[in-house]
């Protein structure tokens, strides 16, 4: 998208593509044909989420690419990039109430997957065909400029900005934790606290919802404070209240978690939300020191180590269960040493804050890299 010339902009047709894809993808997931069973229906929900993949990338990467570019005021590319990410654990709440409902609602089976699978497919048009406006309303106007140079020029390019590749390693730490932390979730609280797995789609509501408040509060402070210094303050922060589950050995009450994982989901938001911000400043920085815009090719990298960083989560879960002796159950309950418990909850503890020291130390080194580092000339055209 770095390189598209076209009378629409440089992202408009690479989203509306992408989001295309997405959209009949999503409807083709749940309507799998009757006669296809085995390792034919396994080929064909394979291929579609392959395609429903590469939809993604299209429509991503020049979506990410855009808080870069839009204004080059990073107070107001903090408070955008803040309010996409509201918007889209408000999607993800939506997601989760509305797609059970809709297949009970439809009847249920088969058929009800079906129907639900194209509501779906609808509301992701609406919303693919709202972004692609907005990237055609205020971006195509503010760069006229296309990159110049070879994918290899590129590459070559976003590689060597040390800043750039700090960021990506903070945040698939950070995604890692996350993901590790969600995955090993439902076995402490089943097996460490004794509680319903009911209770585990409570906790994550109330951390969701707090970190949807606590995008709006560290937006404010990082305007205030400094991106840097409110990272900082955020990953401490996190590492602190994922310390006090160390006390939380016993079944605790319901209220107590809830009041926790609000908290905890607080924390957590800053650390999502600065690095994305960090990120956006330096691409934008980043294009005025080379005169170069290949903000495309710094998010195309940014997307796919983030995914890199969530898939390594379940391993890493799976590596836990495995190294402290989890006996899987067949249908019939089987209880796990108080060994294995505690091992269990010292890998959900364990994993978050070890992701959060490593990311301490490399804002540390970044911080040593500029200051070593002479101050970069910004050309005048810029």
């Amino acid at each position: 998208s770095d390189g598209t010339r076209s009378r629409y902009g440089r992202r408009l047709p690479w989203m509306a593509v992408g989001g295309a894809i997405i959209a009949v993808c999503l409807w083709l997931l749940f309507a799998v044909p009757e006669g296809l069973t085995g390792r034919a229906a396994f080929f064909y929900i394979l291929g579609v989420y392959l395609i429903s993949s590469l939809g993604y990338s299209a429509y991503a990467v020049p979506y990410l690419a855009i808080p870069a570019e839009v204004t080059r005021d990073p107070v107001e590319r903090s408070r955008l990039i803040a309010m996409r990410m509201v918007l889209t654990m408000v999607g993800v709440l939506a997601g989760s109430a509305a797609a059970p409902w809709a297949v009970e609602y439809f009847g249920g089976g088969r058929v009800g997957y079906q129907h639900m699978g194209v509501m779906i497919a609808l509301f992701g048009i609406l919303a693919f065909v709202a972004a692609a406006c907005f990237a055609f309303i205020f971006v195509r106007e503010k760069v006229s400029q296309v990159s110049e140079g070879g994918l290899g020029r590129q590459l070559s390019q976003v590689f060597s900005n040390l800043n750039f590749m700090i960021l990506v390693l903070i945040f698939v730490l950070q995604t890692v934790s996350t993901s590790g932390f969600s995955a090993l979730l439902p076995y402490v609280v089943t097996r460490q606290w004794g509680g319903a797995e009911s209770m585990v789609g409570l906790l994550m509501l109330c951390f969701l919802l707090s970190s949807m408040g606590g995008m709006v509060a560290w937006s404010a402070a990082a305007s205030r404070l400094g991106k840097r210094r409110t990272l900082v303050v955020a990953i401490l922060s996190y590492t602190l209240v994922i310390s006090a589950f160390l006390i939380i050995q016993s079944a605790p009450g319901g209220l107590l978690l809830c009041v926790l994982f609000a908290v905890v989901g607080f924390f957590f938001s800053g650390t999502q939300l600065l690095p994305f911000a960090m990120v956006a400043d330096e691409i934008f920085e980043s294009g005025l020191r080379s005169g170069s815009r290949n903000e495309g090719v710094f998010t195309g990298i940014w997307t796919s180590c983030e995914k890199l960083g969530l898939s390594l989560g379940a391993p890493m879960a799976a590596l836990v269960l495995a190294m402290a002796g989890y006996i899987e159950s067949s249908g019939v309950e089987v209880v796990q040493s108080p060994e294995t418990v505690r091992e269990i909850y010292a890998g959900f503890i364990g994993i978050p804050i070890a992701a959060q020291c490593l990311s301490i130390g490399l804002l540390v080194l970044q911080l040593w890299l500029q200051r070593r580092s002479a101050p970069l000339r910004v050309p005048r055209h810029a």
